[in-house]
């Protein structure tokens, strides 16, 4: 038991030293802001991705029940 509160200990006085804690000082490379939502005053984009298209599915009527059992789960998604 010793043991383990000894490399407990350890490991909680490495974690700070392991972790990145670097403030950014400017926006990441190529990212800009939404056109839709502002930014925070002092703030920084440090990710960033970006599609000209996406594809979602919407439904159009109320889901029903499958008819083959083995084809869903218990909340009728097919599995």
């Amino acid at each position: 038991m010793k043991r383990f509160g000894c490399l407990l200990l350890c490991l909680m006085a490495a974690t700070p030293v392991l972790a990145d804690s670097s403030e950014p000082k400017a926006d990441i490379a190529g990212a800009k802001d939404s056109q839709l939502v502002g930014r925070f005053a002092g703030s920084y984009i440090v990710s960033y991705s970006f599609r000209d298209f996406d594809e979602i599915k919407l439904p159009l009527a109320a889901l029903k029940p499958s008819a083959d059992k083995a084809k869903r789960d218990a909340k009728n998604n097919i599995v």
